[in-house]
Order: C-alpha cells, then structure tokens, then sequence
C-alpha cells in the first residue's frame, strides 16, 4: 500500500476552513499570557558587583605593574575563587552580619558567580525577591568574600571595580516574550487539536472523499436542486 502524499493545498485549506480554532487559541493564550506575566509571576531583582583580578600596589605610587605570573596565577585562582565565593563559610558570615532570616542553603541559590571570558573579571550577582536586600546581600557577599580569599591565600588581590546597586526593575520579568511564549503555545494547541479533528474525521464531504476512500473514478454526480424553495439531491 503507498503512502498518500500529502497535499499542500488540502493542509492550507483545512487550517484555513478551521482558522475560527487558532482565533480562540490566540484570544486565550493572549489571556492567560497577560494574567501570568502581571499577576502571576513574582518578581525578581538582580544585583551584581564586578571585581578584578590584579596584585594591589603596596607603595601606593602606581609603579606596581602587572606581570605574566600574576596573570597565570589568576587565571589558575578564578575557579577556586568562583567557588570559595558561594563556601558555608563566606554565605554564613553574610547572614550573620546582615542578621537576614535565611538559610544558607536559599542565600546560595541566589547567588551566581561568573567569570567573564579571556579576562581577570569575576561577577558575583545576587538575585532576590526584594531590590534592597538583593543590593546588600551582593555587597555584603563581595567584601566577605575579599576578606577571606586574603586571610586564606595571604595575597591582596581582588579589587572591587563596581559596587552592587538597587536594581531598577525585575530581572525576571518580560512581558513581550512571556506572551510571545503563550501565544505560540497557543497556535501549536490549536494545530494539534485541528489535526486530531481532520485524523477522526471519517465522514465523506465530497467526490475526492469518495475516490480517495475506495481509490475509483466518479462516473457521475447527482447535482443538488431547489425546486420551489425545496432542495431535492
């Protein structure tokens, strides 16, 4: 038995005669897109502070320039350092001296350190349901964490480029994309749900119905008439 070929025209056709379906799909998943992204979906804030990798000059005249070796033991200490910065110890002191209520296991959480690529720069950023205490965690988080890497390693080399600030608006929060997301949920449901109705659809509505389901010729066709306002097939 060969397999029927699929016939553009008849698939743009059938979504076409069912397009009231994606109309109503759309509608609510616009909907429901709207509801979730302003009601539904509790905000985020994201504060970050950037730090930078390079010996401190000790004489204070800025003489001191940076070497080859300071370069390779850095990049040798950016993965120590991403880790050491999310420690027991460094996330217990930040609690302790900010006196939140939070565990050390959900402060983690929050936390995010990256390095930036083929640089000495390691971002620690904070995410928080609240703006304020994202800023003074990522700060709090950032001086800890240079205090401990000198007390460890005996090395003064972590410098804070940019200090953590009260984020503007949720990091979380896209209401564009949130309803982009729907809305093509929306057409793919719609789509699935045309293509099962087509799939269960076994009655015959046409000649091609007919020839395609017994694989013969129509000889002829019974047209459909109206005489005095009655319909005789």
């Amino acid at each position: 038995m060969e397999n029927e070929e699929i016939d553009l025209k008849e698939v743009i056709n059938l979504f076409w005669e069912k397009r009231a379906i994606i109309l109503v799909a759309l509608i609510i998943s616009i909907v429901l897109g709207c509801v979730y992204t302003m009601y539904l979906k509790e905000p985020k804030y994201t504060s970050s502070v950037t730090l930078l990798l390079a010996q401190k000059d000790a004489s204070g005249d800025g003489s001191k320039a940076v070497t080859q070796t300071d370069v390779t033991l850095n990049d040798k200490l950016i993965a120590t350092y991403k880790e050491l910065a999310k420690s027991n110890s460094v996330v217990r002191e930040v609690i302790n001296n900010l006196n939140i209520n939070m565990t050390e296991g959900k402060l983690k959480s929050e936390i995010n350190v990256t390095a930036v690529k083929d640089t000495q720069i390691l971002k620690i950023s904070v995410t928080d349901l609240q703006a304020v205490q994202a800023q003074k965690i990522a700060n709090e988080l950032s001086q800890v964490f240079v205090k401990k890497t000198a007390d460890l390693y005996k090395i003064d080399n972590i410098n804070i480029v940019d200090e953590a600030e009260i984020p503007s608006g949720p990091s979380n929060v896209n209401h564009k994309k949130d309803l982009l997301i729907f809305m093509a949920g929306g057409v793919v449901v719609a789509i699935i749900v045309i293509l099962l109705i087509n799939v269960l659809d076994t009655t015959v509505k046409s000649a091609a119905d007919v020839e395609k389901s017994v694989d013969l010729m129509i000889l002829a066709e019974v047209p459909e008439c109206n005489f005095d306002g009655k319909k005789i097939v």
